[in-house]
């Protein structure tokens, strides 16, 4: 029921609800949101965004915008999982430097937003079609996007704000805008701080292993 009416009905519903006009104004939290609503978990966003890309509906854009930010937080947070492995306590610079590496990778070069297989030895990082069809499906792209370049079809500034919300982590101010020029170059000065977020209340006291990377009290879902 989910795959055969849910996701094609919550499709075209938000594809007839937002035009072109009110698509501009629509965030991937917000899309996010909405999926949740109609009982549609995040996983399954490439498949919606397939019923979007159907109906023809630019929503399909910001769909494509939450899956690359997802994949991109995911391969974030696996190094740093390893880094805590390897190092037990790892500075908080180092966090920093994991964050501005992989966006940096995947932001300048544009073959990791073009190449369909892993294999290539040159690539500092997987390439996001690969991250993406693992982590929502075949659906999640069509066969045009599969052969060329994705990073056309995504809002750079939208997708650096994105990834802020994913990792609680906050840019100083104008590095959205200066990597919406296409100078994608950040530095580990850029993140001004992390905010650590917890859970269930039961556990608030855990967050205070994150003292000595940021001072900013827990946040709640």
């Amino acid at each position: 029921m989910l795959h055969e009416q849910v996701i094609p009905k919550a499709a075209k519903t938000l594809a007839a609800n937002y035009s072109d006009d009110k698509a501009a104004s629509l965030t991937p939290a917000q899309l996010v949101a909405i999926a949740h609503r109609n009982g549609i978990n995040v996983r399954y966003v490439g498949e919606l965004r397939h019923y979007l890309t159907i109906e023809g509906s630019p929503i399909q854009r910001v769909a494509l915008t939450e899956m690359v930010s997802r994949v991109i937080k995911s391969d974030i947070n696996a190094k740093m999982r390893k880094e805590m492995v390897e190092k037990k306590e790892p500075f908080k610079v180092v966090f920093d430097n994991i964050i501005i590496d992989t966006l940096n990778n995947y932001l300048k070069d544009i073959r990791l937003w073009k190449e369909t297989e892993s294999d290539d030895k040159h690539l500092k990082e997987t390439p996001l079609k690969v991250l993406i069809t693992e982590k929502f499906g075949e659906l999640a792209l069509t066969e045009q996007e599969k052969r060329n370049n994705i990073m056309l079809n995504v809002d750079v500034s939208t997708l650096v704000a994105r990834i802020e919300q994913l990792l609680n982590i906050e840019f100083i101010s104008g590095t959205k805008e200066f990597a919406a020029l296409g100078s994608h170059s950040f530095f580990t000065k850029s993140i001004s701080k992390r905010v650590p977020k917890v859970k269930h209340m039961s556990f608030v006291d855990l967050s205070k292993g994150n003292d000595r990377y940021s001072v900013i009290r827990p946040t709640l879902f």
